[in-house]
C-alpha cells in the first residue's frame, strides 16, 4: 500500500505494524514503521511513539529533535510533552530541567484529575531526587505516588506498574539509608503487584 495510491490504507497498516512491533519489543522495527508513517503524515501519536522508542534505544540526539517536533504540533497534549521532556532530561543527567518538566507534567495531570499520570510523575520525580542523592525528597515523592492509591490496590495493569515502580524506588531509597526492613516490605509489595 505504501507503493500505491492507497495512502490511507498504508497508514492504517503502518500504525498496526508499529504497535505490534512495540508489543513484541522489536524497537528498531517499530521505529522504522513510525518513520514510514510520519513520512506520509505527521500525527502526534506516531511522533510520541517514535520519541518513546528513541528514548528506549538511547538515541538521544534523534529523541531531542523528535521532541522539538512533537511540542510544536498543536494537538499534542501538554502532559505528554512535559513528561517526555522530563524523561529525556533525566536520561542526560540534566536534573534541573528534568525536575522542571516533571513538575509541569505533574501540574497538568493534577489539573486534569488523571491519577495514573499524576502517580507516574511523582514516581519519576522520586527517581530524579534519588539520582541526586536526596533520599528524603525521593521517599516523599514515592510516598505521594502511593497515596494516590489509598486501598493499595490497582484497578489496571498500568496502575499496578506505576505502584510497583514507586514501591521499588521507595525500597531502594530505604535500602541505601540502611533501613532494610522497610526496604524489604516495599520490594515485597512491588513483587506482589508485579
Amino acid at each position: 500500500f505504501t507503493r500505491s495510491a492507497t495512502r490511507d490504507r498504508a497508514l492504517v497498516y503502518l500504525d498496526q505494524a508499529a504497535v505490534k512491533a512495540r508489543h513484541s519489543y522489536a524497537n528498531e522495527t517499530a521505529l522504522n514503521y513510525y518513520t514510514q508513517a510520519l513520512a506520509l503524515e505527521e500525527r502526534w501519536v506516531w511522533l510520541k511513539g517514535r520519541v518513546e522508542l528513541l528514548h528506549i534505544v538511547g538515541r538521544r540526539e534523534e529523541e531531542q529533535a523528535a521532541l522539538h517536533r512533537l511540542e510544536i504540533l498543536a494537538e499534542t497534549p501538554e502532559y505528554d510533552v512535559a513528561h517526555l521532556w522530563g524523561q529525556y532530561h533525566e536520561a542526560v543527567s540534566d536534573y534541573v530541567l528534568a525536575r522542571a518538566a516533571g513538575a509541569r507534567a505533574l501540574a497538568t495531570a493534577h489539573q486534569q484529575g488523571d491519577r495514573l499520570n499524576e502517580a507516574n510523575c511523582l514516581a519519576h520525580l522520586g527517581l530524579i531526587a534519588y539520582r541526586q542523592g536526596d533520599y528524603v525528597q525521593a521517599k516523599e515523592w514515592y510516598s505521594q505516588a502511593l497515596q494516590l492509591f489509598p486501598k493499595q490496590t490497582a484497578d489496571s495493569d498500568e496502575e499496578a506498574t506505576v505502584m510497583a515502580r514507586a514501591l521499588n524506588g521507595l525500597g531502594v531509597a530505604y535500602r541505601d539509608q540502611g533501613n532494610f526492613d522497610e526496604a524489604r516490605q516495599c520490594h515485597e509489595g512491588a513483587l506482589v503487584l508485579s
